[in-house]
């Protein structure tokens, strides 16, 4: 009886460790997401202006998405999303319009080696 309940309370420890490297892996993901403004910024090369007037669209965005989270469809969402990215394309110069494409497509590409694995 001893050993069923040791063999228990030990996997029942292991289970519970197993979940918390899993929270702290998403959280050091979210950090990630929070950083990566300031990498694709810096790898646009954006002035100051760009990056102050896109992140006014980003937070126009976020609180459009917010005020549907409960009502809205995948299509609204996608509808804000669209214009977001219009919006910011309208800022950004040629070369930056390129560097975005060339991001995007190494970013796809990920993607698929990724889900390959």
């Amino acid at each position: 009886m001893r050993k069923v309940l040791f063999l228990t309370a030990v996997l029942a420890f292991v289970g519970f460790s197993n979940a918390q490297q899993k929270m702290d892996a998403k959280s050091l993901q979210t950090t990630e997401v929070r950083n990566n403004f300031e990498a694709w910024s810096a790898d646009l090369g954006l002035t100051d202006a760009q990056k102050t007037q896109i992140q006014a669209i980003y937070e126009k965005a976020t609180q459009e998405k917010e005020a549907i989270r409960s009502t809205g469809t995948a299509k609204d969402f996608k509808e804000i999303t669209d214009r977001q990215e219009t919006a910011i394309n309208a800022i950004l110069t040629p070369a930056q319009l390129t560097k975005v494409k060339e991001i995007e497509a190494a970013r796809n590409q990920q993607k698929i080696q990724n889900s390959v694995k």
